[in-house]
């Protein structure tokens, strides 16, 4: 699904014209990554979490050049899945 395909169907759910649909996708998204921006965890309930995972610097091997490489710290974005949602994903079958 892409975003045009989610703003027709919020526009449709909601009753809403699709510019109002696309605003009101902006304005979620902007505060998502608001959120994300600050440090602080998104918690959807029967949805998920996601959140800034801090990754520690290390070692790793590049095989192809033979030699040893230092990874700085960085950080990552994680998504962990509510357990309504993996139960729904496991039970869906194609149709």
């Amino acid at each position: 699904m892409v975003t045009k395909e989610i703003v027709k169907l919020l526009s449709e759910r909601l009753n809403i014209s699709q510019r109002q649909a696309k605003d009101l996708l902006e304005l979620q998204v902007k505060a998502i990554t608001s959120h994300l921006q600050r440090r602080h965890n998104i918690i959807t309930r029967d949805f998920g979490t996601v959140g800034i995972k801090e990754v520690p610097a290390r070692r790793a091997y590049i095989p192809s050049e033979k030699i040893l490489c230092e990874i700085p710290a960085h950080q990552k974005i994680f998504f962990r899945a509510a357990n309504k949602l993996k139960e729904l994903v496991k039970s869906w079958r194609p149709s």
